[in-house]
Order: structure tokens, then C-alpha cells, then sequence
């Protein structure tokens, strides 16, 4: 069993090119391959109740079985414990799961194939002020029940080093490719096409006795929840989530209670987040507003995605109060 930390960013294909030519350019050591991954529930999704997620990839020669638990996410950082074995062939091992966090519940018997992802992945491994990175650069598509979602996304993993190190690489990043944070996973999209998953559009309950920072922290995963949703399903109504989420965050800056409080972050000009919130806020609301008919137009989800990525300041900017929040003690 691993624990599995990382950052996710939603991208272009001009972006994820520029990306490669950058880590290819300082010698970073990378492989490419087609992953094809299957994933598995029972006929009441009790997989997807337990928020666990089963898969079998091929990869190569290779066929891999993993198992990832459901995890936590703070401002768009998910951590999670994941558990991988090697299969001769492209069949379950029961025995396999009995080892791992596998919820009682569930009979290995009544599992069956649900979706699949299909994919190419560009993967350096990079290291970055004496920490090791994973960088994975993937194109496909998520394919589920005849319905088809593009995958172009950058996942940046820990492999040697902490939290703030990963922050600090992610930073070091944006400053040479257009990403917008990102916190779905393959899986949910997978689960969405399949029509097992109903995203609700309303925000989720504040917890009591939240600090500055985990409030903060909260704000930012309801923004980008809202946006990961909204880019899924092109139903508008979900960036609403986005923008009251970016007014909260707004109001708590102008009163100098998240970036005014000390905490140096870097590659962030702090000037000019002040007005960073409302112009983001405001690009949703037109994408809301453009997007409001039955239909979106057709090619609309690649030009919002484009236009999503040049917001980079944005991405820059989640990672600021990830770093505070992680600064605050929260993991």
C-alpha cells in the first residue's frame, strides 16, 4: 500500500506539447504509453457508495489491478492510499483485494466491468529542489455506455518530498504552461457517463469552527468543483457554485484575511490578486450566460477550456491558499 499525493490541472493539448517540449528540453527522464483501464462496480455500485475505486490496466505487456480508497481533497490536493499488483492476465484477483481496505460489504463474485479509460500518457520524472516528481501529461477519453468525455489533463505526483515541495514544483510549473486546477477524477467522469453519478449543483454544508484557512480551503475546492462539474455535463447551473465561491474569497481578501496574513508564497504577485477574483468570477458568469441555451454550441467545451487555461494567475493563486492552508497545519 502507497499513499498517493498529487495535484490535477485541466489543459490543451497546445499546453500539455508545450509542457513535454519544456521537461524534454532539461534532459527529464520520460516513457510514453497507451493505457487502456477497466473499472469495476457491482450492479448497485456499492464500489462507488464506498467511494473506492477498482480498475485493471494495461499497460504494455503489463496488466496492473489497483485499488484506490476514497481519500480527502483540501483546496484541489487529494490525498489517498492506493494498492497496485501485477496480473498475468487481465482478470480479477480476489485474493489480491482480501489485503487491502476492501469493504466487507462487497462480493468480489458480483463485480463486472463498468467503463473504461482510454488514454496516452507522456510520464517525467523530474526532480525539483532535491524532491522527485512524477509528471504525467495524458490524452484520451473516458468511454462509458456509448458516451465518450476527452481527457487532456496534467497530474503532478510526489514521489520523494512533502506537501509544500509539491506546491512549490506546481508553482514553478504554471509559469511556463496555461493549466486551470482541476479535482475530478478519471473514475467520477467514468461514473457520471455511466449515469451512476448526480452531481448537485448547490454547495455543500459549512462546517463549524472552521479557521481562516480551512475556510479559505473550502472556497477553493467549491470554485473548482463547480468548474470540473459545469465542463463535464456543459449544464451551466453548476458554475453558479464557482462564482459564489469566488465572491467569498473575494470578500475575504479585500478584508486582508488570506494573503495579507504574512505568509510569503512563491511566484505570486499579491497586487494583483485583488482584482483577480472578480474578473474570474465575472469570465464564469459570461460562460454561464453564453452557455444557457439547451444545447451548447458545438466545439464550446475546447473554447472554454482554452480560455479557462489563460486564467493562469488563477492557478496560481489556488495554489497560494493551498500553501497557506498547509502552512495552517491542515494536511
Amino acid at each position: 500500500m502507497s499513499s498517493e499525493i498529487e495535484l490535477k490541472f485541466l489543459t490543451t493539448p497546445e499546453q500539455l506539447e508545450r509542457l513535454q517540449t519544456v521537461l524534454i528540453a532539461k534532459e527529464a527522464q520520460h516513457t510514453r504509453q497507451h493505457l487502456v483501464n477497466i473499472y469495476f462496480d457491482t450492479p448497485e455500485r456499492l464500489l462507488q457508495q464506498h467511494k473506492v475505486a477498482l480498475r485493471i490496466r494495461k499497460a504494455g505487456e503489463r496488466f496492473i489491478q489497483t485499488l484506490k480508497t476514497k481519500g480527502k481533497s483540501v483546496g484541489g490536493l487529494h490525498q489517498r492510499n492506493e494498492w497496485e499488483w501485477d496480473l498475468d492476465k487481465p482478470v480479477l484477483n480476489g485474493d489480491y483485494l482480501a489485503t487491502a481496505e476492501w469493504p466487507e460489504q462487497v462480493s468480489i463474485d458480483s463485480l463486472a466491468p463498468l467503463f473504461e479509460t482510454n488514454f496516452v500518457r507522456t510520464q517525467f520524472v523530474v526532480r525539483h529542489n532535491g524532491a522527485l516528481f512524477e509528471v504525467a501529461c495524458d490524452q484520451g477519453a473516458v468511454e462509458a455506455g456509448g458516451k465518450s468525455s476527452p481527457i487532456c489533463e496534467l497530474e503532478l505526483e510526489i514521489k520523494e518530498g512533502a506537501v509544500p515541495d509539491l506546491i512549490g514544483f506546481a508553482q514553478s510549473l504554471l509559469q511556463q504552461v496555461g493549466c486551470y486546477p482541476s479535482d475530478i477524477s478519471k473514475g467520477e467522469r467514468g461514473y457520471y457517463l455511466s449515469g451512476c453519478l448526480e452531481f448537485k449543483p448547490g454547495s455543500a454544508r459549512i462546517k463549524s469552527a472552521m479557521t481562516i484557512a480551512q475556510f479559505a480551503s473550502y472556497q477553493v475546492e467549491q470554485w473548482i468543483a463547480g468548474v470540473d462539474q459545469f465542463i463535464l455535463t456543459m449544464e451551466p447551473r453548476f458554475l453558479a457554485k464557482s462564482s459564489q465561491a469566488l465572491s467569498v474569497l473575494m470578500q475575504l481578501d479585500d478584508a486582508g484575511l488570506i494573503f495579507d496574513a504574512g505568509v510569503a508564497c512563491d511566484d505570486v504577485t499579491f497586487a494583483r490578486v485583488a482584482g483577480q477574483f472578480d474578473e474570474h468570477r465575472r469570465l464564469l458568469e459570461q460562460i454561464m450566460h453564453a452557455c444557457s441555451n439547451d444545447a451548447a454550441p458545438t466545439g464550446a467545451r475546447d473554447s472554454i477550456v482554452r480560455d479557462l487555461c489563460e486564467s493562469s494567475d488563477m492557478a496560481m493563486i489556488a495554489l497560494a491558499i493551498m500553501e497557506i492552508a498547509t502552512q495552517s497545519g491542515l494536511p
